[in-house]
């Protein structure tokens, strides 16, 4: 018989494994403002997320105002458009200044953002900004249009914009029987 310990670990893992196959990128929002308990939870978990040796040098900008939103839509080719029908956007810095690992600190940052709002039942989708161009020809970086955009100092790196929302699209969750599992690597490589 399973001890209650494992009874109660079992169900908290399931119960994440569900919210990861439920978690679907949203790109169309409803259009009412985020709950303030919904926003600070959101800023909770980007503040929670791990770093490397434990520095904590990320910053988050939560930016709910339309037409910084407008603007921001307009910070990629391609990929961002979503943000002018959002509610609000979290905008995921990192300083190179202070540490080397900035890249990955604010990656798992921005991850810790997509499961809280699945765990919050809205929308959100991650917009890539680091290596990507504004305009076709690549000559305005996405970065430097949201710095400059946002007034955001030099050495305060933009990893990413979150879109942020009340779902307008339901998407089905994925399946066990949709993963992809020959991307596992057996440790016996046989």
């Amino acid at each position: 018989m399973l001890s209650k310990y494992w009874v109660e670990r079992g169900m908290a893992v399931n119960s994440l494994l569900q919210m990861m196959y439920n978690r679907r990128s949203t790109r169309i929002f409803d259009t009412k403002p985020l709950a303030r308990e919904i926003i600070e939870s959101l800023e909770t978990a980007a503040l929670l997320a791990p770093a490397g040796r434990n520095k904590k040098t990320c910053t988050f900008l939560m930016v709910q105002d339309k037409a910084l939103l407008q603007q921001l839509a307009k910070a990629k080719v391609h990929g961002s458009g979503m943000l002018a029908s959002a509610s609000a956007a979290m905008v995921v810095l990192g300083n190179e200044q202070e540490t080397d690992v900035w890249i990955e600190d604010a990656s798992v940052a921005t991850t810790f953002v997509l499961l809280m709002a699945e765990a919050c039942h809205i929308g959100a989708c991650w917009v890539q900004i680091r290596h990507r161009y504004q305009d076709l020809e690549e000559t305005i970086s996405s970065e430097a249009f949201v710095q400059n955009v946002l007034q955001l100092p030099s050495h305060q790196r933009v990893l990413s914009l979150v879109a942020l929302g009340y779902k307008a699209e339901e998407k089905p969750a994925r399946t066990k029987e949709s993963l992809d599992w020959n991307r596992l690597i057996d440790d016996q490589y046989t």
